[in-house]
């Protein structure tokens, strides 16, 4: 299924008439955040890795005129801006991770969606 597809596909209450599509229920969000939980390297369970997007003009737009591969670019623009405006990628997230010796990068990497984001990520973090 394609993300713009993924958007419009309706969700359905228990009685089964069609209330929201995942757009709509978007347009009313302040950010979506999405995580991930990755082993640690003592391992001691899970730690968590997450993706913060924060619902600006500029994603609610792109939203709106469903230019989705853009979504992600706007996501790494705006990660050393503005304080409030802040956003996180999953691969930033993840180099935080390896810097605070939590994952080892090989496991962390496994993890990405970019890798070569990651890579990028973990260059910059160290």
């Amino acid at each position: 299924m394609s993300e713009q597809a993924g958007l419009e596909t309706p969700l359905y209450a228990v009685n089964g008439q069609r209330r929201l599509s995942m757009r709509d229920l978007l347009a009313g969000q302040q950010a979506l955040i999405s995580q991930k939980l990755v082993p640690r390297l003592d391992g001691q369970g899970r730690v968590v890795a997450m993706e913060i997007l924060n619902n600006n003009y500029a994603v609610s737009n792109l939203i709106r005129l469903l230019k989705l591969e853009q979504i992600y670019s706007q996501l790494q623009s705006r990660t050393r801006d503005i304080p409030e405006e802040r956003m996180l990628t999953l691969e930033r997230s993840l180099a935080l991770l390896v810097r605070q010796k939590l994952v080892t990068p090989a496991e962390a990497q496994k993890w990405a969606n970019h890798s070569a984001a990651f890579l990028d990520e973990l260059q910059r973090a160290e």
